[in-house]
């Protein structure tokens, strides 16, 4: 008996070194796997974020294959591979990419030396001059900042001075002098600079549009204390031979801003119905990153973008959000004669359509037909916003979308954070969230408010109690999920695999 409780004994210790064997072999399978997994994850993270920028940027014609290699579930709502996200490249710095306008010689309008701003006086920097022939009457309209001071009394010994051929002979020219008005926008909320629209007359003596215009102060050149000349915008189209339906105009960008988002921005707003984007690039210390550079440069090689430079004379403290209303302003009057609509939102919002309703394209026909009279009298189109917050959603992971995984709302609306798509013919002076001054007055043009039921605005940003607005009050909406999602991923990664990051 004891010789058989011994043998089976036995026989249950082989068996549990055997399972323990096989055990500790699985592990070891097991922790070689994850070990494999994580040093490749480590050498593709490490390879993509110290990878230097050539020089030049340029779109990738042959992608890796390991760029695309992300899979959508439409009906798990979720990536089931890995792609590689666009990091942010560190201690690199940021590539300029300057607007050229063809008639000004290659230089920035506003500038014959070809700065961003050009020092009018020592108080006065002027961004850009365009003609303005909207009346019988034509205009120079200058976009630029003054310094605030209690006496001001310079301002009126500005002069433009404009160069007129045909005096006293065909061949002769002689310098006629008008004065400048100037009008304050409406968003400077009291800093030491800030936005204004100087206006002088364009003689009518003049046989063709001025190209330039000299800026004096004094009463005439010879004694002038400040003399500049500035090249002038004229209204010829800077985008396409011909007018197109929509663009966008995007204030200036500036920080952490992921490159994922810029393109998100882009290929929702194209499918939406916008044609032409017009970004606005902040060049200071916090400057976007070199990938968000990349994505610009790719769309703007494709002639979907152009980018005009940002960088003020002065510290940003002293103006009011890195001058933001001068850039929409800005964007209004050179873009004026390209586009029958301009809509200024900023990247983490955009106008939806809803209902039947599926792109820009179907909204506005809708509006017409909800009232043609104010639809004929429109300057703007005006969308209130609702906050897709953050904290009312899931986590969303680098590899997914913002607009495709925020499907939850605020209830309310803000009555104040509207938006505009503009008919810019029919606009003086544009406000960040409202018409300042139609063209060529209030009466004649107005601005409509567009229904609730026909567009609104999504905001994917954290939710801002004020306005109107009650964060703890939500409500569902899967409008871009359900009609755009599939597309938009799509199109995102599509993109980013034309990319070379």
């Amino acid at each position: 008996m004891r010789t058989v409780m011994r043998r089976f004994l036995v026989t249950r210790c082989m068996k549990l070194r055997v399972k323990t064997l096989v055990v500790t072999i699985c592990c070891c399978l097991l922790i070689a796997y994850v070990m494999c997994e994580y040093v490749s994850s480590f050498i593709w993270k490490r390879e993509n974020y110290n990878q230097s920028l050539p020089d030049q940027v340029s779109a990738s014609e042959t992608p890796e294959a390991t760029d695309y290699d992300l899979h959508w579930m439409p009906k798990e709502h979720v990536f089931v591979k890995r792609v590689k996200t666009i990091g942010k490249h560190r201690n690199e710095q940021v590539i300029p990419s300057k607007s050229r306008d063809v008639e000004c010689d290659g230089f920035t309008s506003g500038s014959q030396t070809g700065s961003t701003f050009a020092n009018v006086t020592d108080k006065m920097f002027i961004y850009s001059v365009f003609y303005d022939g909207r009346l019988p009457k034509p205009y120079l309209r200058m976009i630029g900042t003054y310094k605030s001071e209690p006496e001001i009394k310079y301002m009126s010994e500005l002069k433009c001075v404009f160069e007129i051929s045909g005096g006293l002979s065909s061949s002769s020219t002689y310098l006629a002098y008008r004065n400048i008005t100037f009008y304050e926008m409406c968003e400077n909320h009291k800093r030491s600079y800030g936005g204004w629209i100087l206006s002088c007359e364009v003689p009518l003596a003049m046989s063709s549009k001025p190209t330039s215009v000299r800026i004096i102060q004094g009463s005439r050149m010879s004694s002038a204390t400040h003399y500049s000349e500035l090249c002038v915008k004229s209204s010829v189209k800077n985008v396409e031979t011909r007018k197109l339906n929509h663009g966008v105009c995007i204030p200036p960008i500036f920080g952490n801003i992921k490159p994922k988002d810029v393109l998100e921005f882009i290929e929702l707003n194209r499918l939406l119905g916008a044609e032409k984007f017009m970004f606005y690039l902040e060049i200071s210390d916090k400057s976007v990153s070199s990938g968000v550079l990349r994505v610009l440069e790719y769309y703007q090689s494709i002639r979907v973008v152009h980018i005009h430079t940002w960088e003020l004379p002065f510290e940003r403290s002293q103006i009011w959000y890195h001058g933001q209303s001068l850039a929409i302003n800005d964007c209004l009057y050179r873009y004026m004669n390209d586009f029958h609509h301009l809509t200024f939102v900023d990247l983490d919002e955009f106008i939806i359509p809803k209902g039947d309703l599926r792109s820009w394209g179907d909204m506005l026909p809708d509006l017409k037909k909800q009232s043609e009279e104010l639809y004929a009298k429109a300057s703007a189109f005006s969308f209130k916003t609702a906050f897709f917050s953050p904290e009312f959603s899931r986590h969303v992971y680098s590899n997914e979308l913002n607009t495709v995984i925020r499907v939850n709302r605020t209830f309310h609306f803000s009555y104040r954070r509207h938006k505009l798509m503009v008919l810019p013919e029919r606009v003086f002076e544009l406000g960040i969230h409202h018409v300042s001054r139609a063209w060529p007055d209030g009466e004649q043009f107005r601005v409509v408010h567009v229904p609730l039921e026909t567009a609104f605005v999504h905001h994917y940003r954290a939710c801002v109690q004020e306005f109107g607005i009650h964060c703890n009050a939500r409500s569902e909406d899967s409008t871009v999920l359900n009609i755009f999602g599939t597309q938009l991923q799509y199109n995102v990664l599509k993109i980013m695999s034309d990319i070379t990051f």
